[in-house]
């Protein structure tokens, strides 16, 4: 789609998709999201429901305690009991008090301000949400990035670097494990496989 006031004559679609001037000097200035925040954020706005939604799965599991038994002594000629209880995998099975927040205007009044909790690490960086467990000490940093396709690795390595320098260095000194979780989706909708989930 070529605009009157785009100075490219002819747009490929990187620049309709990602690079457009006119968006980012115009749309930008408008109130509304332009273009490319809509779509970032729509994407963030799933991605927040699914991480809730396993927080509440989560939620539900006893928390495995400190003094449970390695190993589980079974008198002789009795029956080994098979447990069929699931277990938890990955970050959200090592704790039960899961919160989270995300940096999207469904979340917030139009007064209350997103931010990064200070008692994690105090920075002026904005990762796009957060998951934390207070009573262990977690917290797993979110950013997502929809860029085009072809500059997925590029943003992965940029935005690992960029968060995992400063945020977990000081999320360490304040005594918290600080896990960066840098997310892409192509512009196009391609998910890579690099995708790592909580």
């Amino acid at each position: 789609m070529l605009r009157a006031d785009c100075a490219e004559n002819e747009v490929t679609l990187s620049h309709v998709l990602g690079g457009c001037d006119w968006v980012r000097g115009t749309e930008n200035k408008h109130s509304r999201e332009d273009r490319y925040t809509w779509r970032h954020n729509n994407i963030l706005y799933l991605l927040s429901r699914t991480v809730k939604e396993q927080m509440n799965v989560v939620k539900k599991f006893p928390e495995k305690k400190a003094t449970d038994p390695l190993i589980k002594f079974v008198r002789a000629g009795a029956g080994v009991c098979k447990s069929s209880v699931t277990k938890l995998r990955g970050i959200l099975g090592q704790a039960r008090d899961w919160e989270c927040d995300f940096d999207l205007p469904e979340f917030r009044s139009p007064l209350s301000k997103y931010l990064f909790p200070p008692e994690v690490c105090a920075t002026p960086l904005k990762m796009d949400g957060y998951v934390m467990s207070r009573k262990h000490r977690i917290c797993v940093g979110i950013e997502l990035t929809v860029p085009m396709e072809h500059n997925i690795a590029k943003w992965h390595q940029s935005k690992l670097l960029k968060y995992e320098n400063e945020l977990r260095i000081e999320a360490e000194r304040n005594n918290w494990t600080f896990h960066s979780c840098v997310i892409e989706v192509g512009a196009r909708g391609w998910i890579p496989p690099s995708l790592v989930c909580l």
